[in-house]
């Protein structure tokens, strides 16, 4: 009975001391007394053998290494890949972290790229050394057919079929339909509308995916804007294999800077990416039939910047009609096609409002700051794009995988 009690009096220990060392690290370098922290350790290191005070050691550097990622935004800028930090942890011994992007060796350039976590730990003239595998996870926006950082007002005769997402309020100013997996949802402390249901009500306020126009103009054709103000875009069949408008891009990847002009887009199919950009105070409309859904490099659809100023997307529902600009859209040989007028895959507008009008039919993710949705539309969530890690649209954190920790003897 004595050992039986001697056993769970040590793993007893172990437990505390995995604890209180945890709690150091976190706190090494903190404007408050460690004293507390380091009397305890020193009294259960008495009761646990090197080796195990090393290894747990190591696996709380491991924790400290994510929890380090979770506390800096700019992490992955900050930190070059391969380049290893040492911490002395008073009292503990010291760690070593390195981060290394297997991939590119360039831990900035995508942050949806898996990182291989190393720590060492040294203590009691034990060293342990651990490795493990860590990925982001998709930013949590892209669960949502619509997500509002601040308010989503609505009317006319809508459909909501996916969950919705404000982080202030939700207004309907006449009655909207709602099916299949159609919900609203707000902060804790915001409003929605009296009669729209399922509710649900979140604990914390989600921030905007802050994506770099870069990583994906830098991949990009531009795309003349032509004559104006303002600037009319008509007649474009952009896609991996087509660029009625000059070279073809094989990501299927095009870009319009506008400058200081509004821009107005119609009569358009996209397959692909289509960045559009314009100065402060300046709007980009799609405002004739559009058919826009996402090519196979699973990046965004659509990314929309108009800073201070509107994204407008009212489509009329005509239909896309081949025989309007005699355009081959489908590049099957002919131009008597009509197609629906659809816009699916994620949207992301960094602009004041965006406008949703007319009569046409989504399905993806849209994310902005403010929502303005009438007409006759049908708004939809993608789950599959809820898995995605997109480049720009990830969570920021890293993940461990499942069974990736590794030790590496010496």
């Amino acid at each position: 009975m004595k050992r039986i009690n001697q056993r769970a009096y040590r793993r007893r220990a172990v437990a505390m001391y995995a604890a209180t060392l945890l709690t150091s690290m976190l706190l090494t370098g903190a404007a408050i007394t460690l004293a507390t922290v380091q009397m305890t350790s020193r009294r259960l290191q008495r009761n646990i053998g090197r080796p195990e005070q090393t290894s747990l050691l190591a696996q709380a550097a491991l924790e400290r290494a994510l929890w380090s990622v979770d506390a800096d935004s700019s992490w992955r800028k900050a930190n070059t890949s391969g380049v290893t930090e040492k911490t002395n942890v008073t009292g503990l011994g010291s760690i070593t972290t390195t981060y290394t992007d297997e991939d590119d060796g360039d831990l900035g350039d995508n942050d949806c790229d898996q990182v291989t976590v190393t720590v060492s730990a040294t203590g009691n003239d034990v060293t342990q050394t651990l490795t493990a595998l860590a990925t982001p996870e998709p930013h949590p926006a892209l669960r949502y057919a619509l997500f509002a950082a601040a308010d989503l007002t609505m009317q006319g005769d809508l459909t909501i079929a996916g969950p919705v997402h404000s982080n202030t309020d939700i207004v309907a100013l006449t009655a909207i339909g709602v099916e299949d997996d159609g919900s609203f949802q707000v902060v804790s402390g915001g409003s929605i509308q009296a009669g729209l249901a399922p509710t649900e009500y979140a604990a914390e306020e989600i921030p905007l995916p802050g994506p770099s126009l870069s990583f994906y103009t830098n991949q990009a054709t531009k795309i003349l804007a032509g004559p104006g103000p303002p600037v009319f875009l008509d007649g474009l069949n952009l896609t991996p294999t087509h660029n009625s408008r000059g070279k073809l891009n094989p990501k299927g990847i095009y870009w319009v800077d506008a400058g200081s002009r509004n821009v107005h887009f119609g009569w358009l199919h996209l397959k692909g990416t289509l960045i559009v950009t314009v100065d402060a105070g300046y709007q980009v409309f799609f405002d004739r039939p559009c058919w826009i859904e996402p090519g196979e490099s699973g990046y965004p659809t659509l990314l929309l910047s108009a800073p201070g100023g509107d994204v407008v997307i009212n489509l009329p529902g005509t239909g896309l009609d081949e025989a309007d600009t005699s355009v081959d859209y489908n590049e099957d040989g002919d131009d008597v096609d009509v197609f629906e007028e659809t816009v699916k895959g994620l949207v992301w507008a960094d602009t004041d409002d965006v406008w949703l009008a007319g009569s046409w039919s989504f399905k993806g993710s849209l994310i902005g700051e403010e929502f303005h949705v009438v007409g006759t539309s049908v708004i939809d969530s993608d789950p599959e794009l809820a898995g995605q890690l997109i480049p720009g649209f990830t969570d920021g954190s890293l993940h461990l995988v499942r069974g990736s920790v590794r030790e590496i003897l010496p």
